[in-house]
Parts: structure tokens; C-alpha cells; sequence
């Protein structure tokens, strides 16, 4: 990816090289703790999610990546890198709490009905 030490390549792996800088010490962070805080609800979600975001991130990814070309041409892949990557897992965690968990909620009320008649 560093061409020629390309000032801006340099500069994006430095600033990819913060966010992920910033994912292990939250996460970290929320080991240490006792209490429940903010990134730990937020690991919570994705861990639930996983299967889902694994799933339908495709759909996601394929969907803004088409229109965020058609809309901006010139930008900088970085920001459409983490951008996309943002969408694919918003999305998919809406898919698993608005379709996902109410079909199993759904299933397991009626297997639970099923077991008390039988």
C-alpha cells in the first residue's frame, strides 16, 4: 500500500493504524471494568449480531459502494473503506434486531406453547 512513501498513504495507514489503536484499548477498557458501560453494550451488540452481519454485510457493502461511486467520485479510499464498513454493520444490526430476533422471540414462544399442551 506505501508507495514511494506517498505522504497520504503513509498519513491513511497512520490514522488506520489509530482507530484500531482505539478498538483494542476500548475493548480492553470494558474487560477491566466491572460496570456496564457503552463499549460494552456496543461488543454485546455485535456478538449477538455476528451471524447476521456475517450474513447480509454483502448486501450492505454492494449497495453503498454503488451509490457512494455514483454520488462521489474522488474520494479518499479510506473514507469509504470505514464508511462502507460502518453502513455493512449498522444494516446488518438492524436486520438481526427487527427481523432476526422477533422470528426467534416468535419461534420460541411457539415451541414453549407446544411443550406446555403437550
Amino acid at each position: 500500500m506505501v508507495r514511494d512513501h506517498d505522504s497520504r498513504t503513509v498519513l491513511d495507514l497512520a490514522v488506520i493504524g489509530m482507530i484500531c489503536t482505539a478498538i483494542i484499548i476500548l475493548m480492553l477498557s470494558t474487560k477491566w471494568s466491572g460496570e456496564p458501560s457503552l463499549g460494552n453494550r456496543i461488543f454485546r451488540l455485535l456478538g449477538d449480531a455476528s451471524f447476521t452481519i456475517y450474513l447480509f454485510h454483502e448486501f450492505f457493502v454492494s449497495a453503498s459502494l454503488g451509490i457512494w461511486s455514483s454520488m462521489y467520485k474522488n474520494t479518499n479510499p479510506v473514507a469509504v473503506l470505514v464508511g462502507v464498513t460502518l453502513i455493512a454493520i449498522a444494516g446488518s444490526s438492524l436486520v438481526f434486531y427487527f427481523v432476526e430476533r422477533p422470528i426467534i422471540s416468535w419461534l420460541n414462544q411457539s415451541r414453549l406453547a407446544r411443550l406446555k399442551t403437550a
